[in-house]
């Protein structure tokens, strides 16, 4: 097991993975996390986040990644999309073992939408978070598949050039 309460955010990194897109990650207090600890965000604390974001959070490497491993965090975001299905900007877990290529990971119960446009840091199709969900709630990815690791994992969002909202 390992445990993150984000108090210490040494082993985290953040940056923007489009050279030419902007990073908004930062530790926020509030509103933070349910326990009302610090939480990570991608946004702006008061206004719509900034156009053009191509954002990723990510982990140091974890090792020990075993069968029936899991990643599970909680979190909630406010992102614009298109209709239920396609997203203009949209949020994602990527998994890396350890320096090869990023995959999209797929989390248990699975994303809300997909990208609705090219030219973004996310693909056109690519399955993402978006929407609204105001809750903080729990997500679980399975890291079965990347075992024996090590692993680095990113959270990921990207946004187009128009409407920003609340963020990740």
């Amino acid at each position: 097991d390992w445990v993150d309460e984000f108090w210490n955010p040494g082993p985290w990194t953040h940056g923007n993975v489009r050279f030419n897109r902007r990073d908004e990650w930062h530790l926020a207090e509030s509103p933070a996390a349910p326990s009302g600890s610090t939480a990570w965000h991608c946004g702006n604390d008061s206004l719509p986040y900034g156009p053009y974001q191509d954002a990723a959070l990510t982990s140091a490497l974890v090792y020990n990644i075993v069968p029936g491993c899991t990643l599970s965090f909680m979190h909630r975001y406010d992102l614009e999309s298109l209709d239920a299905d396609q997203a203009f900007d949209g949020a994602r877990v990527e998994v890396a073992v350890f320096n090869g290529p990023w995959q999209a990971a797929t989390p248990v119960n699975n994303y809300t939408h997909t990208m609705a446009i090219i030219d973004q840091g996310l693909p056109l199709n690519a399955p993402c978070w978006s929407g609204r969900r105001d809750d903080w709630h729990e997500e679980r990815v399975d890291l079965t598949p990347y075992s024996p690791g090590p692993v680095r994992v990113r959270f990921r969002m990207s946004t187009d050039l128009f409407v920003g909202r609340g963020g990740w």
